[in-house]
């Protein structure tokens, strides 16, 4: 299902924001 699909594209974006500070700051 599109569920299991869009939780592993939110983990993704975790880990960029992790290295990411200004995304970190931006969420």
């Amino acid at each position: 299902m599109v569920d299991g699909q869009l939780m592993r594209v939110r983990s993704s974006v975790r880990q960029l924001l992790a290295w990411d500070p200004d995304g970190a700051q931006r969420t």
